[in-house]
């Protein structure tokens, strides 16, 4: 190991430097602290061993001096000294000096000394060269989750489907780099359009990892979607029954056949415009709020159990007629459970009154609006995944009533 050994005296200089040498140590001497300090900054060094009193600089301001500059490997510091008194103790250690040996030294004592100050350098250089790995590591896990959240999102919809007689908006605001909530909203034919919206229980890799796995299974890609006819239904057709859908999804994603216990709730509609009509099912869900230009807003009957809780759940679908002007909202539990300081929800209420009061916002704006309230109840950091989807059904001439 190199050593720094500072001492004025040449004739305990020159004995410490033999004894340490005889130890199969590397010796570097300097006369004074000034001198020591200058060769310290050059090219840092593992283990100073210096005497307090000196000319120059005193062996003290030299500790604190290092302390001060210390980055990166760590410098064990042994102090030479014939003041043994608490007080001087306690202000070479208040200092940085990590160890002492007294005046004179015994041979015996500093080779134990030496040996003890070692092992603890070894331990902060491994320990330093651990947190490197981990501080590496923990770069590229950014990286990796960053490049993940760029794919979550592409899974997004991009254009609201061109279906005359409704409008749709989303938004999708993760508490993480990845999000366990996912939505979609695409069209069927040019009068129906498939709309869901999904949360997966807990956080972080595991709960996106699903929630990517169920959109493209929640999608039109033929021989993976759950959606599609099943052989003897029509090929051309999605299945006809949202409820269905949540059976399918119900019969393959047990929590019990899975060493994750992972569940999810999910609302699964589909708008037909020439009908007028919206068919849902939910699966432990929060309610769909309606609005509407002639009526009080009103939440939705929801039920069923999550999605992997129960091997034979029953859903049922729902069928909800529409007047020109009304509006849907879907959303995930992370909107009304927002929390603000004071530990006060967010609500259905307060969703409900500010969603009536956005009516006459256009869609887009009005889910802005809806969701960034919700965020800025619960401040800068948000507890859970915040989505919402929201549908416009329009009357015939364009127009949204009133």
């Amino acid at each position: 190991m190199r050593i720094l050994l500072v001492e004025d005296d040449w004739t305990s200089r020159e004995m410490l430097r033999m004894t340490l040498e005889r130890m199969g140590h590397e010796v570097v001497v300097a006369e004074n602290g000034r001198d020591a300090w200058r060769l310290h900054k050059l090219t840092p060094f593992p283990f100073i061993l210096t005497d307090w009193m000196m000319p120059e600089m005193t062996g003290l301001e030299l500790c604190k001096r290092v302390r001060a500059r210390q980055a990166g490997s760590y410098t064990f510091i042994m102090l030479l000294t014939a003041r043994t008194d608490r007080e001087s103790l306690l202000e070479a250690f208040d200092a940085g000096v990590d160890d002492f040996l007294a005046k004179p030294f015994d041979s015996a004592e500093l080779l134990a000394r030496i040996r003890s100050g070692e092992r603890l350098v070894h331990l902060k250089e491994d320990l330093a060269g651990r947190i490197e790995e981990l501080a590496l590591a923990n770069e590229r896990m950014k990286r990796d989750l960053l490049a993940a959240a760029e794919i979550q999102t592409a899974l997004l919809p991009v254009a609201a489907p061109a279906i005359a007689g409704a409008r749709f908006a989303w938004r999708l605001v993760p508490c993480e780099e990845l999000a366990g909530d996912i939505l979609n909203v695409f069209p069927i034919d040019e009068h129906r359009a498939a709309v869901y919206l999904l949360d997966v229980s807990g956080h972080g890799v595991a709960s996106a990892l699903m929630s990517v796995t169920l959109s493209r299974i929640l999608s039109r890609v033929p021989g993976q979607s759950f959606l599609l006819a099943e052989e003897h239904e029509d090929p051309d057709e999605l299945a006809a029954s949202p409820a269905r859908v949540l059976q399918r999804l119900n019969a393959r994603f047990q929590i019990g056949e899975s060493s994750i216990a992972q569940y999810f709730t999910i609302v699964y509609g589909v708008l037909d415009v020439a009908r007028r009509e919206f068919r849902y099912a939910q699966a432990g869900h929060p309610p769909i709020l309606r609005t509407s230009r002639k009526a009080s807003p009103v939440f939705l009957p929801a039920g069923g159990f999550p999605v992997g809780f129960v091997p034979d759940a029953d859903y049922t679908d729902s069928i909800l007629t529409l007047e020109p002007g009304d509006r849907l909202f879907l959303y995930s539990d992370g909107i009304v459970e927002a929390t603000n300081r004071h530990q006060k929800l967010y609500g259905p209420d307060r969703l409900m009154v500010l969603a009536d009061a956005t009516d006459g916002n256009d869609l887009p704006g009005a889910v802005e609006q809806i969701v960034g309230a919700a965020c800025r109840w619960e401040g800068d950091h948000l507890r859970d995944d915040m989505s919402m989807v929201a549908i416009e059904f329009v009357g015939d001439d364009g127009s949204t009533g009133g």
